[in-house]
């Protein structure tokens, strides 16, 4: 698979290692990809619209102008990604139990997207559209969030989570209560 650009259509990849790889300008459409690594592969350019990532590794894999459309990553590890430097344009995708620590979110359109049961350490959003987001039963230990929409997200269950309410719109955000007053204590402000 390595060389120029291939297109996949309705594919099954499972258990294989494409650790560093060039798989530069690809294209996979409803793909299942299970128990697959891509540590430090290249997927630039590459195109994945309606895939599933089930139990892979991405860790550290150059994503430069890739694309993704309708992709799911359940059980995934995507430590390190840049998904700010991937297309903007029809980027959806969804996370469960997934492991993104390190991974930069910046300056994309979120709207609605799930991060539900994942562990999202020092990751780092930055004026991301995050409207109608989901954070519930994520990990959230020194993610960074700042000039963000957080219009309606919703963080219930999330843990570890701080961020300066000020610095980001969180009309309608929704968080727990024990959570609501360790946001607040930034504040100086004491709750009974």
């Amino acid at each position: 698979m390595e060389n120029d650009q291939h297109e996949f259509d309705d594919e099954v990849f499972e258990g294989h290692s494409f650790d560093s790889q060039n798989l530069k300008s690809n294209n996979y459409t409803d793909c299942l990809f299970d128990r697959c690594t891509f540590r430090g592969a290249d997927l630039s350019g590459a195109r994945f619209v309606d895939c599933q990532f089930r139990g892979c590794d991405l860790s550290n894999a150059i994503i430069v102008d890739a694309s993704w459309q309708g992709v799911s990553f359940v059980s995934t590890k995507a430590m390190g990604l840049d998904f700010s430097t991937s297309r903007s344009f029809l980027f959806s995708v969804s996370f469960k139990g997934c492991n993104l620590s390190y991974t930069v979110f910046s300056s994309l359109s979120l709207k609605g997207t799930a991060f539900h049961d994942c562990i999202i350490t020092e990751a780092y959003f930055e004026k991301s559209g995050l409207m109608n987001a989901s954070f519930r039963g994520s990990s959230l230990a020194g993610t960074l969030f700042t000039g963000c929409d957080l219009r309606n997200a919703n963080f219930t269950d999330a843990t570890q989570y701080s961020f300066l309410l000020h610095e980001n719109q969180v009309k309608g955000m929704k968080m727990d209560s024990a959570s609501g007053v360790a946001l607040l204590t930034a504040y100086g402000i004491k709750i009974d």
